[in-house]
């Protein structure tokens, strides 16, 4: 392609003529943007056609590849760790659990990458930074030291739109859209600590398997997109949730059915609630707490030790969550990751 009109052109024509960008098409268009060389109302054309058209996995594997190209990594020498992309819109209805799920998961031994940035349209609900800043975390940019704290405590979070300034320039657009655009899907993968397993949480099941493809297109060994509570990795208690797996050239999707492994209940209603209660639930719980959040972070947690290889069975995966989660060791992770974020930030004030 010779310049960004004839990328909206292809994108543009209508259900029956517009076809999908090549992945190098895809990623000379986010290039151009980057560059500034699309205007203003050729990024809303973009943003509008694909929110009409559905990206393609090319598509979305080009766009993702830009954006890795140009931001700050993390070069762990960990082995077989955990990238989860939650939306970056956050909840507004339920329990955000995706950190306490994290915290259990690295209690056990699996090294976990969150990320998100705060007030990410559309919803601007509770997101994953703002729960753990609530919670002590201070927020590490310098990547050398990030991953320091991924190495010793097997927890990280990574500020993305800190790390790929480039995509950061984007907000304005997304703020004006009013919709979900593509960069809503890409920012849950850009993957920058070379995890070799990704957990994608989507809302709407036409993405379910192009996701999946985008990230096998990206090399990922192992991946689960899940359908699961306001769009999260997280399973629901209250009926069953679609996954699709793909795992050494295997492509699979199945249902997992809470009442199967003993579970029943709803999800715990946070309708209303802010971050500082959401933060002080997820206390209550890591010190052992009742309540449906408990069986949903027993229910995730087991599956994930499942799926991560750290259990021989979901029954297993459930009894060990459990172990760490009344011993209070999942209470002490996060006390350890508190610290940790603490020191290596003092650190970069001296």
């Amino acid at each position: 392609m010779n310049n960004f009109r004839e990328v909206i052109q292809k994108v543009s024509r209508g259900e029956k003529l517009s076809k999908d960008l090549t992945r190098e098409e895809a990623r000379q268009a986010l290039e151009w943007i980057f560059e500034g060389q699309a205007s203003q109302f050729q990024i809303g054309a973009l943003f509008a056609a694909l929110r009409m058209k559905g990206e393609s996995a090319e598509e979305t594997a080009g766009f993702v590849e830009v954006v890795r190209k140009r931001a700050k990594q993390l070069h762990s020498k960990l082995g077989d760790s955990l990238d989860i992309g939650d939306p970056y819109d956050g909840k507004v209805r339920s329990l955000h659990l995706t950190v306490p799920v994290a915290l259990i998961l690295a209690a056990a031994g699996v090294p976990v990458i969150l990320h998100s940035t705060p007030e990410t349209p559309v919803k601007k609900g509770v997101e994953t930074q703002r729960v753990l800043e609530a919670l002590g975390i201070q927020v590490v940019e310098d990547t050398d030291r990030l991953t320091e704290i991924l190495e010793e405590e097997k927890i990280v979070f990574l500020p993305t739109e800190k790390l790929v300034p480039d995509f950061a320039r984007l907000r304005p657009f997304r703020e004006e859209f009013g919709l979900r655009p593509f960069t809503n899907h890409i920012e849950k993968i850009f993957n920058l600590a070379h995890a070799e397993t990704q957990m994608v949480g989507i809302y709407h099941k036409p993405y379910l398997e192009p996701m999946g493809e985008a990230l096998s297109l990206l090399g990922t060994h192992r991946i689960f997109v899940i359908q699961g509570v306001e769009g999260f990795t997280e399973l629901f208690l209250s009926r069953k949730t679609l996954v699709f797996q793909i795992e050494q050239e295997e492509r699979k999707s199945y249902f997992l059915e809470p009442a199967q492994y003993g579970f029943h209940g709803e999800e715990e209603s946070m309708q209303g609630k802010g971050i500082l209660e959401h933060a002080k639930r997820i206390h209550e719980l890591l010190k052992r707490s009742t309540g449906p959040g408990r069986d949903l972070i027993l229910w995730n947690a087991g599956v994930k030790l499942f799926w991560m290889k750290k259990a021989s069975s979901i029954e297993e995966g459930i009894e060990w969550a459990k172990e760490i989660l009344d011993s209070e060791k999942a209470y002490h992770k996060l006390e350890a990751f508190r610290n940790a974020t603490q020191e290596k930030a003092s650190s970069k004030k001296i």
